[in-house]
């Protein structure tokens, strides 16, 4: 199970962490449409309509401060990764803010909005990595850490995580989606038998499949 440090491990997840299990909190929880999750973050089209129809989406978003970072699981997509206000509005490319398109013929365009603001035709791979940020008041296009493009954006409401996939059985990982913000970042702590290396939480003590281990996030948000 993945979930942003800023997000909440839910407590339905606990089933499936015996002794020695872990969770990776980086990515959070995701409301999914037509898509399957596996392990690791991967979501994939199980919908079996060629069409625009299938949506992986934050549940939480961010005003300012915020990263995602995706890789595409083959080179023949389609599928858009972006930041986007109104996630649940749809699952089509349409409606989403500030997007990357992996396209069907291997190279990678920008949408914003639904429309095509500029291809930029690179060949990407399975290990490339698509990268939008939001800083201060400017959006960020990175592919493989180089910059592509810079969109300016006042402070206005939050964005989130949105995608959309075309094809079935095409898929993408979600490597990180969370808050840029360093000093505001929420830290984990133990709370009884777990461990907490980097972002990976380990039940370690207690009774295997008992609900006797847990952590907790400071600071706290409302």
């Amino acid at each position: 199970m993945t979930y942003a440090s800023g997000g909440l491990i839910q407590a339905t997840d606990y089933n499936t962490i015996a002794n020695g299990d872990s969770v990776d909190y980086r990515v959070q929880n995701m409301a999914q449409t037509g898509t399957t999750q596996t392990q690791g973050g991967v979501y994939t089209k199980t919908s079996a309509t060629a069409a625009w129809d299938a949506q992986v989406h934050s549940y939480l978003g961010y005003s300012q401060w915020v990263r995602l970072k995706a890789t595409m699981n083959q080179t023949n997509g389609p599928i858009m990764v972006g930041l986007n206000s109104d996630p649940a509005l749809n699952a089509s490319y349409a409606s989403i803010d500030y997007a990357f398109y992996a396209t069907s013929s291997g190279v990678i365009q920008i949408y914003e909005n639904g429309a095509l603001v500029i291809d930029l035709g690179i060949a990407y791979t399975t290990s490339t990595i698509f990268e939008i940020t939001y800083q201060g008041d400017t959006i960020t296009y990175w592919v493989d850490g180089v910059s592509k493009r810079t969109v300016a954006r006042a402070v206005s409401g939050q964005l989130f995580f949105d995608s959309s996939i075309y094809s079935t059985n095409t898929s993408f990982k979600l490597h990180f989606f969370g808050s840029l913000d360093v000093a505001r970042e929420r830290q984990f702590y133990n709370h009884s038998g777990c461990s907490i290396v980097g972002t990976t939480i380990t039940k370690t003590g207690g009774t295997n499949a008992v609900w006797d281990a847990s952590v907790y996030a400071w600071p706290g948000y409302y």
